[in-house]
């Protein structure tokens, strides 16, 4: 909550949601150890060429992207806890509003930490040694 310019009270509600939605984060929250990766990696770019066709955008997080995202979320998490205050001083209106502005708000935690923990996988990947021995490179020069 560090990197986030909001009220407590908002900051709060992002816990709480964030707790909340633990039990369906669980499984990505999981630590992968390096060998699985690197077992996984086998069945991506089966070929050179494969690699060489992904756009660089399936293998980069997208920081632009992200940051907008996690601008709305915390914009919903505004609204959020304004609906929350004017539906407990007995707003009708911020009563039926609160529960699908909570679910939206709870759907914006997942995606928001699967992002996060995207950008994570990809940093702990680049630790992982590299191997040339794991792939099969096609022959690169020439007989002569």
């Amino acid at each position: 909550m560090e990197r986030i310019s909001a009220p407590e009270s908002v900051k709060a509600l992002m816990t709480d949601v964030n707790r909340r939605m633990s039990e369906r984060l669980a499984g990505h929250r999981a630590v992968q150890p390096h060998a699985q990766t690197i077992a996984e990696s086998q069945a991506v770019f089966p070929t050179l060429e494969d690699a060489l066709a992904a756009p660089v955008e399936a293998l980069i997080v997208d920081k632009a992207k992200q940051t907008r995202f996690r601008d709305y979320y915390n914009a919903v998490g505004h609204a959020v806890d304004d609906l929350k205050l004017r539906a407990s001083a007995g707003d009708p209106v911020a009563r039926e509003l609160y529960p699908d502005a909570w679910a939206l708000f709870g759907d914006m935690a997942i995606k928001d930490e699967l992002a996060g923990a995207g950008l994570a996988r990809g940093m702990e990947a680049r630790k992982i040694l590299s191997e040339a021995t794991r792939v099969d490179a096609p022959h690169l020069t020439r007989e002569r």
